[in-house]
């Protein structure tokens, strides 16, 4: 995939990441095999990207690094500055990480992105930065220039019947829902043909915990 981009973008500069699904302003698709491109064009911003390694082992001194590549960018009075981040999701320490970040950064910034993922294999995903491609890393780009910004976070996920309690459960994994195997409730939800793949069922739907007593609040977070 990378070499086929490389092709038409020559020298063009671009990260990413592997993830579960993309999601464009005409469809969400979890298909297995998917690209989603976004291509960001101004003779007002710069970008700088890079890519960081040894995640899992090093975070504090990863988010030192992303500081320094941003301290490095020299910036006008009249510019702005905005940091995107696309992690590792099965390595990432978030604290450290943003410790290390605001520890070293000299001037805020903010941060926007989110994690790379594999389609809920929780095996290995992948960042990469034109040529290099990595996982266990963070991969990234720094805009800067004559522009503004604001930052938002929302999701496109809506509650399917009636709320359910979790019965049973020890560390990161569920057994039961309202005292029944929880991928019984998983397969009623998809379909016994959709099933057969697990990843793609698990692609399908998310966890949410309400945020309000409130019965007629839909304020809902994913998990």
């Amino acid at each position: 995939v990378i070499e086929g981009m490389q092709t038409l973008l020559t020298d063009i500069p671009f990260c990413g990441c592997s993830s579960a699904g993309s999601i464009n302003q005409y469809q969400a698709d979890n298909a297995s095999h998917s690209v989603n491109l976004m291509g960001i064009y101004s003779d007002l911003i710069q970008f700088t990207p890079f890519l960081f390694n040894q995640l899992e082992k090093h975070p504090y001194q990863v988010g030192q690094q992303i500081a320094d590549t941003v301290n490095a960018i020299e910036i006008k009075p009249d510019e702005n500055q905005l940091l995107i981040l696309l992690p590792d999701g099965l390595t990432i320490n978030a604290n450290q990480l943003n410790n290390g970040i605001n520890d070293r950064i000299k001037k805020h910034i903010d941060i926007i992105g989110g994690s790379a993922g594999n389609d809920y294999q929780s095996e290995v995903c992948y960042q990469f930065c034109n040529q290099e491609i990595q996982n266990d890393a963070v991969a990234g780009v720094v805009l800067h220039g004559r522009f503004q910004h604001q930052c938002m976070v929302t999701h496109g996920s809506k509650p399917i019947g009636l709320f359910k309690t979790i019965t049973k459960a020890e560390g990161p994994f569920i057994y039961e829902i309202d005292g029944k195997p929880a991928l019984d409730l998983v397969m009623s939800l998809v379909g016994k043909e959709r099933f057969q793949d697990l990843a793609q069922s698990l692609g399908l739907l998310e966890l949410g915990e309400k945020l309000s007593e409130d019965p007629l609040s839909d304020a809902i977070i994913n998990r």
